[in-house]
């Protein structure tokens, strides 16, 4: 009997640090643009909901398929960030992560006349 409580104390716990863990990945979207964003370069800035930036913001670019990450980086204080396309893509696929918040996705084409940037606000998860 001392066994099965131990073990039945031990599973309770497994699962209140599962219930609780602030970096569990419970409730968290994926969010997709379905427009291609054209911009003049791999930059902007990243925020929260209510408008503030989000220092360390991991900014990924992946292949097509989502998957393979060509490079990443972080946001800076202030949420910004920039890359440079390393690629000779014509499209460039960015994954925009935060913790807590949904994950953003994104198609960027670059034309150099354009003299807009890349800003976007992550969504907190439910």
């Amino acid at each position: 009997m001392k066994k099965m409580r131990q073990l039945v104390w031990g599973l309770g716990l497994v699962f209140s640090l599962t219930l609780f863990d602030p970096f569990a990945t419970a409730g968290i979207e994926v969010i997709q643009y379905e427009k291609i964003q054209v911009v003049g370069s791999l930059s902007g800035e990243v925020t929260d909901a209510t408008g503030a930036p989000l220092p360390s913001a991991t900014v990924k670019e992946v292949s097509p398929d989502w998957e393979t990450v060509l490079q990443s980086t972080k946001t800076d204080g202030a949420g910004h960030f920039a890359m440079t396309s390393q690629s000779k893509m014509k499209i460039h696929y960015l994954i925009f992560t935060f913790p807590l918040c949904n994950q953003l996705r994104v198609r960027v084409r670059i034309d150099k006349k354009s003299n807009k940037q890349l800003n976007f606000k992550l969504e907190p998860s439910t």
